[in-house]
């Protein structure tokens, strides 16, 4: 993440926490709940600093939900369950289940634009090579790969 876009999303919170504990203050003033700040000062204190922290794990599980969405979207998984699951279950749970039980990366196949799994070295749907093999050793190899991982000879093309 850019410094610029930390700098942003920090101020957003400023923005709405400030917003969120004068609303929630004027609520409990003008309820009776609490009495105006020169009586209480320190409930006052506790009331912002509550509020501000409920924002900040509000903020977060957003962010969470976002990253989520977006990481499961590129593994083929339902983006929008997980997404909600991730926001949903307390105490973070949502977001370590899908870290724990999320499907590997996927390939695009470059001829068809299919999705594969990492793993495989021909497209299923068009068979398309996704990957090269080494002509000393027969490994399977990235097509981007200079040299053999499996013995270090040099790779054709």
């Amino acid at each position: 993440m850019s410094k610029s876009l930390l700098c942003r999303l920090f101020i957003a919170w400023l923005v709405c926490a400030a917003t969120a504990c004068v609303l929630v203050s004027t609520v409990f003033w003008n309820s009776g709940l609490i009495k105006p700040p020169d009586h209480q000062p320190l409930v006052l204190v506790m009331l912002i600093v509550a509020t501000a922290l409920g924002m900040l794990v509000l903020f977060v599980l957003i962010g969470l939900a976002s990253y989520v969405f977006k990481d499961a979207r590129r593994r083929g998984m339902p983006p929008l369950v997980w997404a909600l699951i991730s926001f949903f279950v307390p105490y973070f749970l949502g977001f370590i289940i899908y870290i724990l039980v999320r499907s590997p990366l996927r390939a695009v196949c470059p001829a068809c634009g299919a999705s594969a799994p990492m793993a495989v070295v021909h497209c299923p749907q068009c068979g398309h090579a996704l990957k090269g093999k080494c002509a000393s050793c027969g490994a399977v190899t990235e097509k981007e790969n200079r040299f053999c991982p499996s013995c270090g000879k040099p790779l054709a093309g």
